[in-house]
C-alpha cells in the first residue's frame, strides 16, 4: 500500500506538469485569436483611411478637372472630370462596406455623402450653364466660389471622418500591444509554474 502511495506521489509532479502545459495551451489558443482579432482590427482601420486618402484624392482631382473644364471648354477636362466621380462613387461604396459595424462612422458618411451629392450637384449646374451658354469667365468664376463651399465642406466633412480612423488606428493598435504584452506576461508566469513544479 505505502509503495503504491509512493508511486502515485511520484507521478503527481508529471501530472500537474502536464495539467499545467494543457492550461498554457488553451491560454496560447485563446492569446492567439484574440491577437489575430486585433490584427484584422488594425488592418481594417488602415484600409479605411487609405481609402478615405483614394476618396479626397478623387474628389481633389474631379473638381480640379471641372475647373480647368470651365476656363478651357476642353472635353479632354470634362472627361477627367466624369472619371473623377466614377473613382469618387467607388470610394464611397468601399468606405461604406467598411463602415457597416460601426454606428458612429455610418452617421459620418451619410454626411460625407450628402456633401459630396451637393458637389456634383453643383458641379452639373456649373457644367451645364457652361456648356448651355457657354458663360464668361467671370460668371464662371463667381459660380466657381459657390463649388468651393461645397467642395470643402465635402474634404471637411472628410478631414472628420478620416480623423476618427486614425483615433480607432491609435486604440486599436494600443489593444492589440496590450493582448500582446498580456500574452507575453502569462505564457512566462505558466512557463515559471511548470519548470518549479518539475523541479
Amino acid at each position: 500500500m505505502k509503495e503504491q502511495q509512493f508511486r502515485l506521489w511520484r507521478w503527481m509532479p508529471v501530472a500537474v506538469a502536464g495539467l499545467l502545459m494543457g492550461v498554457i495551451a488553451l491560454i496560447c489558443v485563446h492569446t492567439m485569436i484574440e491577437l489575430n482579432e486585433a490584427v484584422y482590427w488594425r488592418e481594417h482601420t488602415i484600409s479605411t483611411l487609405l481609402d478615405t486618402q483614394a476618396l479626397e484624392d478623387s474628389l481633389i482631382n474631379s473638381e480640379s478637372a471641372e475647373h480647368k473644364y470651365i476656363q478651357t471648354g476642353e472635353p479632354k477636362q470634362l472627361i477627367e472630370y466624369r472619371s473623377g466621380t466614377n473613382a469618387e462613387i467607388q470610394d464611397l461604396h468601399e468606405l461604406a462596406a467598411l463602415a457597416k459595424n460601426d454606428p458612429a462612422q455610418q452617421k459620418r458618411l451619410r454626411e460625407l455623402t450628402s456633401a459630396i451629392q451637393e458637389v456634383f450637384a453643383h458641379d452639373a449646374k456649373v457644367i451645364g450653364v457652361y456648356a448651355q451658354q457657354n458663360i464668361a469667365r467671370r460668371n464662371s468664376a463667381a459660380l466657381g466660389d459657390l463649388q468651393e463651399d461645397a467642395a470643402d465642406k465635402a474634404i471637411r466633412d472628410l478631414g472628420r471622418y478620416s480623423d476618427e480612423e486614425k483615433a480607432q488606428l491609435v486604440k486599436r493598435d494600443a489593444k492589440e500591444q496590450n493582448d500582446y504584452h498580456r500574452a507575453s506576461r502569462i505564457l512566462i508566469v505558466a512557463s515559471l509554474v511548470a519548470a518549479a513544479d518539475s523541479v
